[in-house]
């Protein structure tokens, strides 16, 4: 997590975050953590861990008497994890790349970059081909479908003078 959002929680939290030594994982899962954090500071309870594991964000609690409040934050964030972008915070779902579990959204997927390149390399492809028969195409916007980019290929011919 970056420095500056970790010690805004910090500031927040002081009771809750005390005794974590280092919040270890990414920005996207911060509301999350401050779900946590909410909680056990209300219950004046101190968390002991926070960190990725298996794709998933994992919160330590201390032994002894937690109360319902701070074990129901903690699991329904757990939860919440499976399905946030580690990274964003966007709807994301579990990915096992090279043996790594992470959670990711479309976007962040490490999996997801090759097929985008092969993507790309064909848009590019195409555009060479539109230029050769005068059509020029002035960007390439990445989250347009495939039927979307057709469209404005028809549209660019249409008024090609």
């Amino acid at each position: 997590m970056m420095p500056e959002i970790e010690d805004e929680l910090r500031s927040e939290f002081p009771i809750a975050l005390r005794d974590v030594a280092v919040i270890e994982c990414g920005d996207g899962w911060h509301e999350l953590v401050r779900d946590c954090a909410d909680a056990a500071e209300r219950a004046t309870i101190a968390l002991v861990g926070i960190k990725e594991k298996f794709g998933e964000l994992r919160v330590d609690l201390q032994g002894g008497e937690i109360p319902k409040s701070v074990v129901d934050a903690v699991e329904s964030a757990e939860l919440r994890s499976r399905t946030t972008c580690e990274v964003c915070g966007a709807p994301g779902g579990l990915q096992v790349v090279n043996g790594w579990a992470l959670t990711r959204c479309n976007v962040h997927d490490p999996s997801l970059r090759e097929s985008r390149i092969a993507e790309v390399a064909e848009f590019l492809r195409g555009k060479k081909a539109l230029a050769e028969q005068g059509v020029t195409v002035d960007r390439f916007e990445f989250d347009v479908t495939a039927d979307e980019f057709e469209e404005a290929v028809r549209r660019a011919k249409a008024s090609k003078p």
